[in-house]
């Protein structure tokens, strides 16, 4: 297929485009420099020299990206377990303290966004449930009326026609 500014979806160009596609047809074709050209292909041979290791995960072997994945989701399991063990022992009151104990107001805010919360808790129950798909649905739909709108707007006002 031939080079060509021509549109297949339009069969009749505007002559305006006719005569900028034989302005730029008949333009000589540029050769890159050859300075480029030598930088080009040293990069593409120093990024071939370098060992997998220093390449992106795809050109790694695939052994090897299995291990990876097998030892990332071993010491993700082993950071969660620890996680939940720390939590969930005895040594949780010890560090809770630690930290407690030299912050004061870190009790005081607990207790206050606790309140806040037990009181939104019993605000949110006494509003019937469809009500609050209702709120949700709105929201959503303000929200797509909004980027509507906008693309309008850009589209209408700032793209160039």
């Amino acid at each position: 297929m031939k080079n060509s500014l021509f549109n297949p979806m339009n069969p009749n160009p505007d002559p305006l485009e006719k005569v900028v596609d034989q302005a730029l047809k008949s333009l000589p074709v540029r050769r890159a420099p050859s300075s480029l050209e030598a930088r080009v292909l040293a990069e593409i041979a120093r990024r071939e020299a370098l060992p997998w290791w220093h390449r992106s995960w795809t050109y790694w072997p695939t052994a090897v990206r299995w291990a990876f994945l097998v030892v990332s989701a071993a010491l993700a399991a082993g950071v969660i377990a620890a996680v939940f063990a720390l939590f969930h022992s005895s040594s949780a009151q010890v560090v809770e303290g630690a930290v407690a104990e030299p912050i004061g107001w870190l009790q005081a805010a607990k207790a206050v966004f606790g309140v806040f919360g037990r009181l939104g808790s019993q605000l949110l129950d006494l509003v019937p449930t469809p009500w609050l798909y209702g709120c949700i649905g709105g929201v959503v739909l303000a929200y797509l009326l909004l980027i509507g709108v906008g693309a309008t707007a850009y589209r209408t006002l700032w793209q160039p026609r």
